[in-house]
């Protein structure tokens, strides 16, 4: 492992529904990011399709599966870059009706990990999806063991503890947040004595 660790917590504007558009924003980021010497990219809360959706029929058109067509070709910058990305898309599982606000971390190798976000707010298109249905759980990476939550999560102190009684030397969060909220987050993480890295969208 590295002595120095260097994390970009990328803020970008995202466009809700343009998938295709979403993904040059990141992998441009992400080359702007490794020139910069960055080893570990953190984008936003679903990234890929933007948040503020309305209508539960908008979300299986914007769905994927993990691994599925994003993840394979953010694992492609990852392998030409040499660095790891944590970002937020709508995953669905498998062929079922199932549709999760998912974060996943991508190596040179392809999906390292995957976590659904648990604590679901009535908001946006989390009051359309399910529920996450897997514990949170940390990654052995070339950069020591990472644990990551999704926005709301972090008002739940026992969240982060769990990770931190994992092993986590880093906590990632990706969020769609308010200033006022994002400022219960080192709070919640203080007690549990983490480093805690944040990467809010601009634009949702």
């Amino acid at each position: 492992m590295t002595d120095i660790v260097r994390v970009a917590g990328a803020q970008i504007d995202i466009k809700l529904g343009d998938k295709a558009g979403n993904l040059r924003k990141m992998t441009n980021c992400c080359r702007k990011a490794a020139e910069k010497g960055a080893h570990i990219i953190i984008f936003p809360e679903l990234t890929l399709t933007g948040y503020n959706i309305d209508d539960p029929s908008e979300i299986p058109p914007l769905a994927e599966p993990v691994p599925g067509p994003a993840t394979n070709e953010i694992q492609k910058i990852c392998q030409d870059l040499d660095i790891l990305v944590l970002f937020g898309l709508i995953e669905r599982n498998g062929k079922g009706s199932e549709f999760f606000n998912s974060v996943v971390l991508i190596d040179s190798t392809g999906v390292a990990g995957v976590y659904r976000k648990i604590h679901l707010p009535y908001l946006g298109c989390d009051r359309f999806l399910t529920p996450g249905n897997r514990p949170f759980s940390v990654s052995e990476t070339p950069y020591g063991r990472l644990g990551w939550i999704i926005c709301y999560d972090g008002s739940f102190p026992e969240s982060v503890r769990v990770l931190a009684l994992q092993g986590a030397g880093q906590i990632m969060t990706s969020q769609l947040t308010n200033f006022e909220e994002q400022t219960f987050l080192p709070t919640r993480n203080h007690g549990n004595a983490q480093t805690l890295i944040v990467s809010i969208a601009a634009d949702m």
